[in-house]
């Protein structure tokens, strides 16, 4: 995080600050949980003059936001939705007071993990998979994930640790090029690598 950027979350009004004796700023323990809940919040489409008003009912790191006071009067303020000038409240039923359950702000989908396992079996069978931009091919082999369903994963399992639902693992018609994998499924050496010096 920037210095640059912190004074200017300071000069929004969304990060309080102190100066030391030798005038440097210093900031308390919550600043760096309070400049997560800023970045979420924009990433979440909220202009930093909205944020002010959302910010005092933003709780946890994800962030959740609860319906107080604060947040309900911005909201009603005509220049609050992100992304777009309509009011957020327009046509839908007013908040009749209290403190309702959190809103989250990034809803979590639900996925079928049957469905899911199936996709990705399609994708991949009979096929070698790259993990995200790498250039390397790997083989593919069926890890245990959830009620004896499988997923793909390179064979070498080297530096993979996750399911694949983000995309990071993609099909590959070529030919298995991590070397390691290539042992591991008895492919023997790739002819194209060679030593850089003969062993003694």
């Amino acid at each position: 995080m920037s210095q640059r950027l912190l004074r200017y979350y300071e000069e929004q009004g969304l990060l309080a600050s102190q100066r030391s004796r030798n005038g440097y700023r210093t900031y308390g323990d919550q600043a760096i949980a309070t400049v997560r809940q800023i970045r979420a919040l924009l990433d979440a489409g909220f202009s930093t003059q909205v944020m002010k008003g959302v910010l005092p009912c933003v709780r946890g790191l994800r962030p959740e936001v609860e319906l107080c006071p604060t947040l309900l009067e911005t909201l009603r303020s005509p220049d609050t939705s992100p992304r777009t000038r309509e009011p957020v409240f327009d046509g839908a039923r007013p908040h009749t007071g209290g403190v309702s359950e959190p809103i989250p702000l990034f809803p979590v989908q639900s996925v079928d993990p049957e469905r899911f396992a199936d996709a990705q079996h399609d994708l991949f069978e009979g096929k070698r998979l790259r993990i995200g931009r790498s250039d390397t091919v790997h083989a593919v082999t069926w890890a245990e994930w959830l009620n004896g369903l499988t997923l793909p994963a390179p064979a070498c399992h080297q530096g993979w640790s996750g399911i694949g639902s983000g995309g990071e693992l993609t099909p590959a018609e070529h030919e298995v090029t991590c070397r390691k994998c290539r042992r591991l499924v008895g492919m023997g050496s790739d002819p194209a690598q060679r030593a850089l010096f003969p062993l003694p």
